[in-house]
C-alpha cells in the first residue's frame, strides 16, 4: 500500500489539506487519464481511487488502489506541457483536496522541508511502481 500522507509527510499533507479546493469523487469518474495535460495533485480525503494504465495490449494494469489520505497525481514538475502517465479511476464515492501544479511548484521553491518530503515521496513512489 502507497505510503499515506498522515504519518509520513506532514509538510505535504498540510499543504494539501490547505486547499480551498475540495471536488467530489463519483464513482467511475476519472480524476485524470493518460495523456490529458498533468496539471494538480490530489489527497484523497474519502473514497477510493484505482490508479492504472492500458497497455498496448488493450489491457488495463492496476498499479495500486488509494484511499483516504493517499497521495494521487505524479506531477512532473517544473516542465511545459506535461502528461499524466497513468489514469486515476473513482472506485467509490468519496473527496479530494487538489492543489495546482504551479502553486505546488511555488511552495516547493521557498519551503526547503516540503521539497525534501516531496522528493521522498516521488521517490518512493517511483520504487513502489
Amino acid at each position: 500500500m502507497e505510503a499515506t500522507v498522515n504519518g509520513y509527510f506532514p509538510h505535504l499533507r498540510s499543504l494539501l489539506q490547505s486547499s480551498k479546493k475540495v471536488i467530489p469523487l463519483r464513482k467511475h469518474s476519472f480524476l485524470f487519464q493518460e495523456g490529458m495535460p498533468a496539471n494538480e495533485l490530489y489527497l484523497i480525503l474519502s473514497g477510493k481511487v484505482q490508479v492504472s494504465k492500458i497497455c498496448p495490449n488493450g489491457k488495463e494494469m492496476c498499479f495500486r488502489i488509494c484511499g483516504s489520505g493517499e497521495i494521487v497525481g505524479e506531477l512532473t514538475l517544473f516542465t511545459n506541457d506535461a502528461r499524466y502517465l497513468l489514469t486515476a479511476k473513482v472506485i467509490e464515492p468519496g473527496e479530494a483536496a487538489v492543489i495546482n501544479k504551479e502553486e505546488l511548484e511555488q511552495q516547493l521553491l521557498i519551503n526547503p522541508p516540503l521539497t525534501l518530503e516531496y522528493m521522498r515521496w516521488i521517490s518512493k513512489h517511483v520504487r513502489r511502481t
